[in-house]
């Protein structure tokens, strides 16, 4: 399919598919006979229809992006999301053991869905900035994205006695609100910056 890369996660994710990858093809490739997608001739050769527009890539855009939330000194992948940018709508996969879960929304609707996902109800408004070791977070939270031209962007938090934290530049770090944090990472999916 011409793709940049194979990401061997989502394989591994799929032990099913591995061990009946004829059986998952050839249901596959009924489905799309039957909704005229695609015809096999009496040689095995596969045509597909030329007149569908429907075989738009979803995992092909110009960036992607990946949501990391660990436990505490970074251990312990508690949710581990892959967003696939392409136009407007964002392919997001959750990788969680060997279950991988697949969903579709708009680029509007990903400041909601993340707000979900991140569930960031404490308030850093108590909180001071201070030097921690990131072994003293009890939560990590790693948004980044990949450029097709190949840039990228990271923007790390920590979660400690429920307030949130961002790295600066020294060994200290700064406390910040929940809102700011969701506002930096939805504009980091979103523009890159």
């Amino acid at each position: 399919m011409n793709g940049p890369y194979i990401d061997y996660a989502y394989i591994a994710a799929m032990d099913d598919i591995q061990k009946s990858f004829a059986m998952h093809e050839q249901k596959n490739r009924l489905s799309l006979q039957n909704k005229g997608l695609l015809s096999e001739d009496f040689l095995g050769n596969i045509l597909l229809s030329e007149e569908s527009n429907c075989y738009r890539p979803v995992f092909f855009g110009n960036k992607e992006g990946r949501l990391e939330i660990c436990g505490p000194a970074g251990e312990d992948k508690l949710i581990d999301l892959r967003l696939h940018f392409l136009d407007d709508s964002v392919t997001v996969t959750s990788l969680a053991g060997k279950q991988l879960s697949l969903w579709f929304l708009s680029l509007d609707e990903l400041s909601d869905v993340l707000e979900r996902i991140l569930n960031l109800s404490g308030s850093s408004g108590n909180a001071v900035d201070e030097a921690f070791e990131i072994d003293d977070a009890f939560k990590v939270y790693v948004a980044s994205v990949g450029f097709a031209e190949g840039n990228s962007a990271v923007k790390v938090w920590y979660e400690k006695d429920d307030a949130l934290y961002e790295k600066t530049d020294s060994s200290v770090c700064r406390a910040v609100s929940p809102e700011k944090a969701l506002d930096s990472m939805v504009k980091l999916y979103k523009g890159g910056n």
